[in-house]
Formats: C-alpha cells, structure tokens, sequence
C-alpha cells in the first residue's frame, strides 16, 4: 500500500464567496489574489510525505498489524527572531530587542512507524499506530501517536 499526504496552509487570508465565482467579472481578480499570496514563499506552511505501508491480516482474526516508512520535505516554516542586545547607558540595565525573523527553510523528513488495525465488520476498522518522524538532526525528531476509524470500500 503506498500512501501520500500532503499539507499546505497560506497564512494570510483571502476568502471567495461564492457569488464571486458565479460572476465571471469579479472571479479571476480574486483568484489572482490568491495565487499571489501562495506564491509567496514566505507565506506558505506544509509538508509532503510519501509513506509504503507491509500490512499483515492475520488470517481467521480480525488484526492486521502493520508497519510504515517514507519520506519527504517540511517547508515555509523554521523563522527565527533576529534578537539585538541594546545597551542603554545609564539606565543599569541592558534590553533584548526583535529586529525581524529568519527567512523561511525547507527540510527533508523521514517518518518510521506501525500500528494494528482491528476490522469490526468487513470495511470498517480500528486504526492506532505511532510514529517516529526524523526532521534535521536529533534535536527536531518527534513522536507521533494516532488512532481513529477506517474505511475500506
């Protein structure tokens, strides 16, 4: 089974209506709008992952553990404040002062895992799995539980 998930958010808002995309006139300024916005890197937030999933049904049960691996990219996030040490002569004390952010970075990312699912009729099942996700190095690597309903049809 191989899977691929992928997320984007636009952190600057911008919302259509729907009798703007009936009216043929106003539409395509605003579509334009929004693809300006995404476009902008410095606005844009997602990952993209690819993952192959080895399920194992037992036969005669209803479990079927599994495991997964894959990769992929995290991008548009990582900004970091530019901090400034202000000194100020006579006060007796000495101010940390923003002066903007770190641009945008991209990294690449790994995730390792498995779980079971437990099938209550033919096509609906119980899924819980964890996984380890590996972003740039020790300090960034995470875990990840998840559980939830799913749908084979």
């Amino acid at each position: 089974m191989l899977g691929v998930v992928a997320e984007i958010s636009n952190t600057s808002s911008c919302v259509i209506s729907a009798s703007e995309l009936k009216d043929g006139r106003r539409a395509p300024d605003r579509r334009a709008k929004v693809l300006s916005s995404i476009s902008a890197m410095g606005s844009l937030i997602g990952a993209v992952l690819g993952t192959l999933t080895l399920r194992y049904p037992i036969s005669c049960t209803r479990f079927s553990p599994y495991i997964f691996g894959g990769g992929g990219a995290i991008f548009g996030g990582g900004q970091r404040p530019k901090n400034v040490r202000v000194v100020e002569e006579g006060e007796g004390f000495d101010i940390v002062q923003t002066e903007g952010f770190t641009g945008a970075q991209t990294e690449a990312l790994g995730q390792v895992g498995g779980g079971l699912e437990i099938r209550l009729t033919p096509h609906i099942g119980w899924v819980s799995d964890f996984s380890w996700n590996f972003v740039n190095g020790p300090e960034n690597n995470f875990g990840m539980v998840r559980t939830g309903v799913s749908f084979a049809f």
